[in-house]
C-alpha cells in the first residue's frame, strides 16, 4: 500500500521452500485482494481492512497469529522525495547496499544487495514518523544554528510531544541539513529502514 492508501500488488515471486513453511528469511509474497479504509476520509488515522490472497501457499494460521508485512511506498508517491534529494535523474542507477559497520545492523530480510535508487527509496519509510535517534543524528550534521536548535529540541521529552506532525518526508522539506549527500544521510539515519 502506498502512503496515500492506494492498492499495490507484490509482483516478486515467493521464495521456494522445500517443506512449505515460510519465515522472515523465506517470505510468502501475497497479492492484495482487498484494501478498504474503515475510518472516515477526514479522520486523522487511516485504519484499513486488508485481505491477501494466500491460496496455494499452504500457510496455516490460528486466531492470534501474527503476520509480518513489509510494505513499500508507491512509485508515484516517491517523485517529490527523489526531487528533494536531487535523485530524479539518478533513479535508475543501480547501487550496492551493504550493512553499516557503525550500526552493526544487518540489511532488512529479503533486501537484495543491489537495487536501483528508486527501489531503495521505495523500501525506506519516508512517510513514517521519525524516532528521537533520527533527530539526534541530524542535529549532529546541522550547521545552521536555528536548525540545530530545532533538531535538538525534538530530542527532548517536550520535543517528542510537539513533533507529532513530523514525517521523514516533511523533515526533508524543512531542514537544509537534508540537502547533504544521500550516502551521508543513510549512514546516520539507519532507523528509517
Amino acid at each position: 500500500m502506498g502512503a496515500h492508501g492506494d492498492v499495490s500488488e507484490t509482483t516478486a515471486p515467493s521464495v521456494a521452500v522445500a517443506d512449505g513453511s515460510y519465515s522472515r528469511h523465506a517470505p510468502y509474497h501475497a497479492r492484495i485482494v482487498a484494501n478498504e479504509r474503515l475510518t472516515d476520509q477526514v479522520h486523522f488515522q487511516d485504519v484499513r481492512h486488508i485481505e491477501f490472497d494466500i491460496e496455494g501457499s499452504k500457510i496455516v494460521y490460528e486466531p492470534g497469529d501474527v503476520a509480518v508485512i513489509q510494505p513499500r511506498n508507491s512509485i508515484s508517491d516517491l517523485d517529490p522525495v527523489l526531487e528533494r534529494l536531487g535523485l530524479v535523474k539518478a533513479r535508475n542507477i543501480v547501487v550496492s547496499i551493504t550493512p553499516s559497520p557503525v550500526h552493526q545492523q544487518p540489511l532488512p530480510p529479503n533486501w537484495p544487495s543491489r537495487m536501483t535508487i528508486e527501489e531503495l527509496v521505495s523500501r525506506i519509510d519516508v512517510f513514517g514518523k521519525p524516532r528521537r535517534y533520527f533527530f539526534e543524528q541530524l542535529a549532529l550534521l546541522a550547521t545552521a544554528p536555528h536548525e540545530k536548535e530545532k533538531l535538538e529540541e525534538y530530542c527532548t521529552a517536550l520535543g517528542q510531544v510537539t513533533k507529532f506532525f513530523a514525517l521523514y518526508f516533511l523533515i526533508l522539506i524543512f531542514f537544509t541539513v537534508l540537502g547533504r549527500p544521500v550516502c551521508v544521510l543513510l549512514q546516520t539515519t539507519a532507523d528509517i529502514f
